[in-house]
């Protein structure tokens, strides 16, 4: 099923929200299978990434970035310029990175918004017809002292 989900777009000039495309293998039923789909779908796009800079540190240059001048000042004003290829090779367990997503949400630390309505259970059912939005905002603990 297909679903958006919301990103901050790095950059050091504008600080934008974009909606991005999200592809799930199946229409997740709770707040915990969405995170589950949710890692396992960017995992697998990771490890894609991941094939794709081993098969470049091996000589095989057909899935190399060809970039121009507007795709170079772009990244230029984000403060990093590069071709997508990743330098850690091994690739990351599926299992550990969902419970480590499921924990970070019961921890408190993660919030998940679907279309501005924020959902704190993890067992809390969905019922998603496709095309809702998205967010995941990774919350900050500050430190700081009462005067």
């Amino acid at each position: 099923m297909q679903f958006f989900v919301q990103l901050k777009k790095a950059g050091k000039k504008e600080n934008k929200v974009v909606k991005g495309k999200l592809i799930l293998e199946c229409n997740p039923k709770t707040v915990g299978e969405l995170i589950a789909y949710t890692v396992r779908a960017t995992l697998n796009s990771y490890n894609d990434k991941l094939t794709k800079s081993a098969s470049f540190a091996e000589g095989d240059l057909s899935d190399v970035l060809i970039m121009d001048e507007d795709d170079i000042r772009d990244k230029a004003s984000t403060g990093k310029v590069g071709f997508g290829m990743l330098k850690m090779f091994s690739g990351v367990s599926e299992e550990k990175a969902v419970k480590t997503a499921k924990d970070a949400f019961n921890d408190g630390i993660v919030a998940v918004f679907i279309d501005s309505k924020r959902y704190e259970d993890i067992d809390e059912e969905l019922s998603l017809a496709g095309g809702e939005t998205f967010t995941f905002v990774m919350l900050t603990m500050l430190a700081g002292r009462m005067w």
